[in-house]
């Protein structure tokens, strides 16, 4: 090979390039000079017929990129509204579970190639066309839940100008962290060695997208072999306060900064450990679905919720509908009777009801705290008008009153007129004010949510 040959390769290896639809694309064009796009806006990661083969395209443009290049991958926006729109005219759909193996495909075929690769999982979407929730944003709990081999830069966080696409900044923002990460090119045992032990060994950490989900139960796998104690619940899955703690030990220990939050630094610190020590990475397996396990699920299913409430409204059967399209599924009566009372205890305005109401079914969905109405408000600590306080027991979804004349009104408002505008990655909340923090109660929560970018909705506070 010629010296101007092995120079230009060596050029082009250190570009940074960009595989996928208009996601991929947005992170190219917002990166930087050194950002080449090879991506195709509007594309899925399957061909147009919702099969499950991988589309030419991205195949094709993988196979340009020079090897150990750094690729930013990101797909499954479109998969989600083709499969939406298809669901729709009555055509075949994709489930998300689909949807996330169609993307893995890609990904593991441009690890193959050796490329290291980073995946960007694309906004949440507002829109309420075939784009929006709850299927789009189950889709990218899929992907995320399954994109494990590789570093992946989250843009949940992202403001949208259109409801699915994000603003110049957010993608060049991503473009960074993706600069950033330099992921070292996978291991043989990633690219599927045919060995069923060595292709599941866990030979590096992944950036967790939420605090419940495999990449965390990795995580805690690490910190227990390096001697961190993760306390009673062990390898759950679930970024709780023992596994907070222990990561702010290993960030204290490594000169990191102190916040619990495994980020890319503490993830790359990690790696780097897990290199260096491979009687360590030769004896730990990857983590799946089923080593996270939900700390309430089920233990509140079956509680008592009072009189249910009377669905003969029209009004009201609009407003349960518009929780049922905003969840994904079908509530049980209970759920609903629930849903309402719990909504009608934490708010007093149309807009404040409107976000309790998200809140309490993205939870629902999240699985953090159970799979239904009365686990997530009955769950410990978390729904005061439910549970009480440290000092005051609370009198339980059944002892609450059924709102009715305009404090029922203001609830069904806020279903219908406001909910399906909340984004699904909004969980927390607490109230705004200060009154209402009496005995038994922190007035901290509510600081720490405005600090960390919480937003004010009627009468409370609410952030991710």
């Amino acid at each position: 090979m010629k010296i101007y040959d092995i120079i230009r390769e060596a050029d082009e290896a250190a570009k940074f390039y960009a595989v996928g639809d208009s996601h991929a694309e947005g992170v190219a064009n917002y990166g930087g000079k050194n950002w080449i796009s090879k991506a195709f806006r509007g594309t899925s990661s399957v061909s147009p017929n919702i099969s499950t083969t991988a589309n030419p395209k991205h195949i094709d443009a993988i196979d340009s990129i020079p090897k150990g290049s750094t690729v930013a991958i990101c797909l499954g926006c479109n998969d989600a509204a083709n499969a939406a729109l298809a669901k729709q005219q009555g055509g075949k759909t994709l489930t998300p579970e689909q949807v996330a193996d169609n993307v893995k495909r890609i990904v593991d075929y441009a690890v193959g190639k050796g490329l290291k690769v980073v995946f960007v999982l694309y906004p949440v979407s507002t829109k309420k066309d075939a784009y929006g929730s709850p299927y789009s944003q189950k889709c990218r709990e899929a992907i995320s839940s399954a994109i494990t081999s590789v570093p992946v830069v989250d843009m949940s966080t992202a403001e949208t100008y259109d409801g699915v696409h994000a603003n110049g900044p957010d993608y060049a923002k991503a473009a960074k962290l993706v600069e950033k990460e330099k992921p070292l090119a996978t291991s043989p045992a990633q690219k599927g060695s045919g060995d069923p032990v060595a292709d599941n060994q866990l030979t590096k950490l992944a950036i967790p997208s939420s605090r419940m989900n495999p990449e965390i139960a990795d995580i805690q796998k690490v910190l227990i072999a390096l001697g961190y104690d993760c306390g009673p619940p062990g390898v759950d899955g679930i970024r709780g306060p023992y596994t907070s703690s222990a990561i702010k030990k290993f960030q204290g220990a490594n000169g990191l900064q102190v916040d619990g939050d495994p980020g890319p630094e503490t993830v790359g610190a990690l790696n780097n450990i897990l290199a260096s020590k491979p009687e360590i990475s030769n004896k730990l397996v990857k983590s799946t679905i089923a080593d996270v396990k939900s700390r309430h699920a089920g233990r509140f299913d079956n509680i008592a919720v009072g009189d249910l409430i009377d669905n003969n409204n029209p009004r009201i059967q609009q407003a349960r509908e518009a929780a049922e399209k905003y969840l994904g599924r079908t509530l049980k009566d209970e759920e609903w009777t629930a849903l309402v009372k719990v909504t009608a205890a934490e708010e007093g305005t149309v807009s404040g009801c409107g976000h309790v109401m998200a809140a309490i079914l993205n939870r629902v969905n999240k699985g953090s705290w159970g799979n239904t109405v009365m686990s997530v408000v009955s769950a410990p600590n978390q729904f005061q008008p439910v549970t009480g306080t440290k000092n005051q027991k609370g009198p339980g979804i059944s002892g609450l009153p059924l709102p009715g004349g305009a404090r029922l009104g203001t609830v069904v408002n806020g279903a219908i007129n406001v909910m399906p505008t909340v984004s699904h990655n909004i969980i927390n909340f607490t109230s705004n004010i200060d009154a209402a923090y009496g005995p038994g109660t922190n007035i901290n929560y509510k600081k720490q949510l405005l600090a960390k970018g919480g937003f004010i909705q009627g009468q409370s506070v609410f952030s991710a």
